[in-house]
């Protein structure tokens, strides 16, 4: 049985277990300007580019490799962490690396 390959992003993946789903998303936030009648007449986006990288999983992973992770960035945070536990079936993990970086 083949399995489909998962992109980390190039984040690691801390897990003792099985990487199941990635994403990763880019934002900007967008200064704008109105006229007098509330219509934009000028949009520019903000000098800050925001990056989060979501990974997913099953098994375990260890808290220690989490705090920081070069691999995909400079300035990278930890914004979330979970896990989920069920008799019926593996630990669940879900962790969030954000970045930011000028426009």
């Amino acid at each position: 049985m083949a399995f489909a390959t998962v992109d980390s992003f190039g984040a690691s993946d801390p897990a003792g277990g099985f990487l199941q789903e990635s994403s990763q998303e880019e934002s900007v936030e967008v200064a704008t300007c109105r006229d007098g009648n509330g219509n934009t007449v000028l949009a520019v986006p903000k000098g800050l580019v925001t990056k989060s990288t979501t990974i997913k999983g099953k098994g375990t992973y260890q808290v220690t490799q989490l705090s920081r992770n070069n691999d995909i960035g400079t300035s990278i945070v930890l914004s979330a962490a979970k896990t989920t536990e069920s008799a019926e079936d593996f630990p669940e993990y879900e962790f969030t690396y954000t970045s930011y970086r000028s426009n």
